[in-house]
């Protein structure tokens, strides 16, 4: 089995496993409006991530690899500059969410979801745009 298969089957339980999660969780408790905000945040992540993993199975398909070195060196320069950027990330914020009354958790939450949306932001950049030559002057 290809390992764009083996995404997809994962990514397929696990959105039923959260489907079940979440049923289960709001049967018995109301919903507001952040549960409706994280609710919505993972369909969108799980929608882009079944589209990703369609392409790459069709690429698979056709005979092409599903990573090339042109998507490794993507990936590679989006991760580093969404590590670059998150440390401004967290400094902003420390600094306006750090004496609210908010949770921990939560404000840890909105860092770690600030990161992918920064992650997935360079990667859609860098794969329209291409990443250039490192080398010239």
């Amino acid at each position: 089995m290809s390992k764009s298969k083996i995404l997809l089957i994962s990514l397929a339980t696990g959105t039923v496993t959260f489907v079940a999660g979440m049923w289960l969780y709001f049967s018995r408790a109301t919903m507001g409006a952040f549960e409706y905000a994280v609710a919505g945040f993972v369909l969108m992540t799980v929608i882009f991530g079944f589209v990703v993993g369609l392409k790459k199975l069709s690429d698979e398909k056709k005979g092409f690899p599903a990573d090339d070195e042109l998507s490794i060196s993507i990936k590679l320069k989006a991760g580093a500059m969404a590590f670059l950027c998150s440390f401004y990330l967290w400094t902003f914020v420390m600094i306006f969410l750090s004496g609210s009354n908010m949770d921990v958790e939560v404000i840890i939450g909105i860092g770690v979801l600030g990161m992918a949306v920064l992650f997935l932001g360079f990667w859609t950049y860098y794969s329209q745009k291409g990443i250039g030559d490192a080398h010239s002057n």
